[in-house]
């Protein structure tokens, strides 16, 4: 006996399909002094929209990258279809005034929904949190807000 036909419908919905809005769009701010290979002074933003994208540029599990790794094996875990800009800025001298932040969003074009902030610092500090909303503030008035989630060492 024949065994039966089996058809496939393809359509435009289903896997492979982009995410409604641009709610998915984030970013990692990093402060370090060590820059990852895919990183340079005058380079310190990346699109990625995979882990493996990040791993190219370097940010890789071991070592002095560890634990931004972490945080961008968890993004794509979570949100495998996300976009993920990733900023590595040298540690400042004297206090964080998060300006990193507007060249991110500049770099952007806006796009960004919410930041994750790492700072390598040894405390947490309540004028970095004034700091933080003050550049919320002004993506607020470019009508590109966005939401911080920040994180002291």
């Amino acid at each position: 006996m024949a065994q039966p036909n089996i058809t496939f419908n393809k359509s435009t919905g289903g896997l492979g399909q982009a995410l409604p809005g641009k709610d998915h769009y984030s970013a990692f701010l990093f402060y370090s002094n060590t820059l990852p290979s895919g990183f340079a002074a005058d380079d310190r933003v990346k699109q990625v929209f995979s882990l493996e994208e990040a791993e190219d540029l370097g940010v890789v599990d071991g070592g002095a990258f560890s634990q931004y790794y972490y945080h961008v094996s968890e993004y794509f875990r979570i949100q495998p279809k996300g976009v993920l800009y990733i900023g590595f800025y040298a540690v400042p001298v004297g206090t964080y005034d998060f300006a990193e932040l507007e060249t991110m969003r500049l770099f952007a074009e806006g796009q960004i929904r919410q930041f994750g902030v790492y700072v390598d610092s040894l405390v947490f500090a309540t004028a970095e949190v004034t700091a933080l909303q003050v550049e919320v503030a002004k993506s607020e008035t470019a009508k590109q807000p966005f939401e911080v989630l920040y994180s002291a060492d």
